[in-house]
């Protein structure tokens, strides 16, 4: 029985070490776009971000007192961030796909590679680019001086001008945008470094978190364990269902031995 559970073992279940069924199931897990889990985890960090906004608005309130930014200017330089956030995030989902289909490496790992370039060296580069090269850049092709000063939404009488607040946020999504294409020659040049950082780095959690978000996914390496575990106890029965054959067969051979002198 042993050796006929182990003979066809190949047959339902690829049966490979711990460590291989490991990297192959995080493999088929990995997904950029998250499930029910991964939504409820990103409304808590957009929430988390819009209480960290709030309270900077009340700080610089109580810091600078009546020279503090009115709620409208306030939530003005708050949307351009929003909006620059937003295209950066699907950037990141774009470049992370085509990285990774270049060769062996998860999309996951390449995005968090993504988030990790833009959150440290991506925002010096954001401020290089907005404060000495894109602003100057853009008010001398379009020769609107003023209307791309950070802030800065009305016109000299005191009444808001909206193109001033669209030239901006063109502005910064061009800012973000030259910002993820160096991050992507960056990414380009350093590869395997930066993919055996992020490797590590995700690796070092457990594989329930990574689970978590998809079900199917959990049961599946249940599944990979389950047949696992058969392999180990087949492996360790099958030196004695191989004896008992053996001896099995010296008593059949002796005894048509026998049968045959007789």
């Amino acid at each position: 029985q042993a050796l006929a559970r182990t003979s066809a073992a190949p047959r339902h279940a690829q049966v490979v070490p711990s460590s291989d069924a490991v990297a192959m199931a995080a493999a088929g897990e990995s997904r950029l776009c998250p499930g029910l889990y991964g939504m409820c985890i990103q409304l808590l960090l957009f929430l988390a971000s819009m209480s960290v906004l709030v309270l900077k608005k009340k700080r610089e309130e109580r810091r600078e007192g009546e020279l503090a930014r009115s709620w409208a200017v306030f939530v003005l330089d708050s949307s351009k961030q929003l909006v620059g956030e937003g295209w950066l995030h699907l950037s990141n989902l774009f470049f992370s796909t085509a990285l990774a289909s270049l060769g062996d490496a998860d999309p996951c790992v390449w995005y968090w590679v993504n988030i990790m370039l833009d959150t440290t060296l991506g925002v010096l580069v954001n401020f290089l680019l907005l404060q000495y090269v894109l602003t100057d850049f853009m008010e001398c092709i379009t020769n609107r001086h003023g209307w791309f000063v950070n802030g800065d939404y009305k016109d000299p009488s005191g009444h808001c001008v909206p193109v001033k607040y669209f030239a901006q946020l063109c502005l910064w999504l061009l800012c973000v945008t030259f910002m993820k294409l160096i991050m992507v020659l960056l990414m380009s040049i350093l590869r395997p470094q930066l993919l055996s950082v992020g490797a590590a780095f995700l690796d070092a959690w457990p594989k329930a978190c990574r689970t978590a978000q998809d079900p199917a996914a959990a049961r599946d390496g249940r599944h990979t364990r389950r047949d696992e575990c058969h392999a180990v106890l087949d492996a360790r029965h099958l030196p004695q269902a191989q004896n008992r054959t053996a001896n099995a067969l010296q008593r059949s051979d002796g005894e048509s031995g026998g049968g045959g002198s007789f």
